[in-house]
């Protein structure tokens, strides 16, 4: 086997790996919020198909006004829901608006992006 066949097959393996590595040594706090269990208000209430509209609709809002007006309408129908099948949910202990604006998702409370993105 020569050098520059070995060369050629491992090198595209290493650079695969070393980027593997470096998303997932990301700090969380620097990765897209995603919606889990333990972040999501009424996620065992909720579909996967609902968690997906979650995630897709709350990163494309435009303001942290936007943020929580969703995410108080949100609770309100995860309440709503829960109280309809004799479950009572804990109180939020996540805010995820806030995780987006830490994230630099939004500008300022109450102005758009700029791209409008």
């Amino acid at each position: 086997m020569s050098e520059g066949y070995r060369s050629n097959v491992f090198a595209p393996r290493l650079l695969c790996a070393a980027l593997l590595l470096a998303c997932v040594s990301l700090p969380a706090s620097a990765r897209p919020w995603k919606e889990k269990y333990d972040n999501t208000y009424g996620y065992a209430l909720m579909s996967l198909d609902e968690r997906i509209a979650l995630r897709e609709h709350m990163r494309s809002l435009h303001s942290l006004n936007e943020c929580r007006a969703y995410q108080a309408e949100h609770r309100r129908q995860m309440n709503a829901r829960a109280k309809a099948q004799g479950k009572t949910l804990p109180a939020p202990h996540w805010d995820a608006c806030a995780q987006l604006r830490a994230l630099g998702h939004f500008n300022t409370p109450s102005q758009p992006r700029p791209g409008g993105g």
